[in-house]
């Protein structure tokens, strides 16, 4: 049986940032070198076994997505249990320090993560009833809160002193009361869209919804994750919150492919167009749908989707969107529509799969053989 970790950490917010410090036990006695990441902008205060100082190694390494990284490792000596303490602030995508948010997530990497062996965490998170820990829980006898990760992403966002707009199956958080109108749109939008891609893939993926709108200035990006979708401000577009509100709900769907390789195309391509199909069947938004293909063609560069290192291209939002368009304008949108379906319907998604699975239906042949072209 391979081994596995349990890292409990406990978290405080002060005012220079964070102060972690995690618990990381493993099954049974730890024989080969453990490796783990964390951002380099954090002060490692120590790493102990017991109370005995454990030698490491820290080096430079950058991970996709992340801010910058740096890499621990440790020679065992078949230890069971390590202790780490750590405390800084480092500033990403959708991180904030303030006096009534705490935004950490992935992005940030401030947890211990991407380790050598399967890693479970629990985070005990060391803030008062006043404050809200999304997708948390509150202890009311010791004074904190619990959250454990519902994906991939140990994801903490803390909110005090928020505005709230609730139904049956999505609740919106979002900052002063004055913004209130400004932000209906990401609420009213959500079921209808909600409905149509369950009727577009035939299946439902979603039940109980938050939508947290940061207080962050002019950083309108969002995220998806399972259960969450994060903005990072309130666009005054409404054209461009329904579509980029759209779009992160589609990743319920389009999702799956590595995301750190070129295979990321096919959840943002397919992200993107679940967008624009909608646009064209329920608004019938005709004027944001071309705005977007005409900011993808003005990005549009003539080089294959799959790169020659097998990495993430910085095009990833643009080259396969634009590829589409062309087999669109040649075969509608049901050629569009069968494509997103194959991908939903695959087990282990990536490009290869999706030829395959296109080449089994004589209807979409075609359809696999222009997806082979677009990745050559």
């Amino acid at each position: 049986m391979e081994n596995e970790a349990i890292i409990l950490i406990d978290l405080w917010k002060v005012e220079s940032g964070i102060t972690v410090k995690a618990n990381i036990r493993f099954n049974y006695p730890m024989e080969d070198n453990i490796r783990f990441y964390i951002a380099d902008g954090f002060i490692i205060d120590e790493i102990i076994c017991g109370n005995t100082p454990v030698d490491y190694i820290s080096s430079i390494e950058r991970l996709e997505f992340r801010a910058p990284t740096k890499k621990i490792e440790i020679k065992p000596h078949g230890i069971n249990e390590l202790f780490l303490s750590y405390h800084g602030k480092v500033d990403s995508w959708n991180t904030l320090y303030e006096e009534d948010i705490l935004a950490i997530n992935f992005y940030t990497a401030w947890y211990p993560t991407d380790f050598s062996i399967n890693t479970k965490y629990i985070v005990k998170v060391h803030l008062d009833d006043s404050f809200c820990i999304i997708n948390g829980k509150y202890n009311d006898t010791e004074k904190v809160w619990y959250y454990q990760p519902l994906d991939f992403d140990v994801n903490i966002i803390a909110l005090r002193n928020y505005e709230i707009m609730q139904s049956d199956n999505v609740t919106l958080y979002y900052f002063g009361k004055m913004n209130q109108q400004a932000v209906l749109p990401y609420f009213e939008n959500y079921n209808k869209i909600v409905e149509y891609y369950t009727h577009l893939y035939g299946n439902s993926k979603l039940n109980n919804t938050n939508i947290v709108i940061l207080s962050k200035d002019n950083n309108y990006g969002g995220y998806f994750r399972k259960s969450l979708i994060v903005f990072g401000g309130i666009q005054e577009d409404h054209d461009g919150i329904v579509h980029l509100l759209a779009h992160e709900i589609a990743h319920s769907w389009c999702q799956g492919a590595k995301t750190d390789s070129w295979e990321d195309w096919l959840n943002e391509t397919f992200a993107e167009w679940s967008a624009l199909l909608y646009e064209l069947e329920v608004p019938n938004n005709i004027n944001k749908f071309e705005e977007v293909i005409l900011e993808k063609e003005a990005k549009f560069q003539h080089k294959p989707i799959k790169t020659e290192d097998l990495s993430r291209p910085s095009d990833v939002h643009d080259n396969g969107v634009y590829r589409l368009y062309k087999l669109y304008c040649l075969h509608g949108k049901e050629a569009i529509k069968n494509i997103l379906r194959a991908f939903d319907s695959l087990d282990i998604k990536t490009t290869d799969n999706l030829i395959l699975k296109l080449k089994e239906n004589s209807e979409t042949v075609m359809l696999s053989d222009y997806i082979s072209d677009m990745i050559k």
